[in-house]
């Protein structure tokens, strides 16, 4: 497999990126212990940190992050609109328990996964969700590169659009 160095160069992985601005900023925060060397990419920085206070650190940094027009992960809803990786969070926060008492079932149909770096893979799939009723389905692209000491993925940008005749009437239903 051949990586596709004009993707990386210009569309995606190198926009904007400034991994000198994230270390300066991360530095402010003594509870942000960085992780080893093995850890670290070229497109990824990783940090321990202990759960106590955790919500009001990240939240911090993610402001501190803003504040410096620093994009942190983006999340593309079916409708077109964009939202920060860390305003989804805030937004999970809020709808856990939402569909508590109700028929929910998601599922993943038509799963592919190229890898296009070392430690990077674009994966596309059909995400289906019911409630009830009704059902919704839109085609989902997900960019995550690796953790490889901890065998686990960051999820760095999703993408997606509704497929013709399965989009919600109402947005807010969908979340991610």
């Amino acid at each position: 497999m051949v990586p596709d160095s004009d993707w990386e160069q210009e569309q995606c992985l190198n926009l904007n990126w400034d991994t000198d601005i994230i270390f300066q900023e991360t530095a402010k925060f003594p509870q942000l212990i960085p992780q080893s060397d093995t850890e670290q990419r070229p497109h990824k920085v990783s940090f321990f940190l202990e759960k106590p206070n955790s919500s009001e650190v990240i939240k911090a940094l993610s402001e501190r992050l803003e504040e410096r027009k620093y994009p942190l992960g983006t999340f593309v809803h079916p409708c077109g609109t964009e939202t920060p990786m860390n305003k989804c969070t805030d937004m999970m926060e809020r709808l856990y328990g939402d569909k508590q008492g109700k028929r929910y079932r998601i599922w993943l149909d038509r799963v592919s996964i190229l890898q296009i770096g070392s430690d990077s893979w674009l994966v596309k799939f059909d995400k289906w969700e019911s409630t009830g009723e009704e059902r919704y389905c839109c085609l989902t692209t997900v960019l995550v590169t690796a953790k490889q000491a901890e065998e686990s993925f960051t999820w760095m940008h999703t993408h997606q659009t509704w497929l013709d005749g399965l989009e919600a009437k109402d947005p807010s239903v969908w979340f991610l």
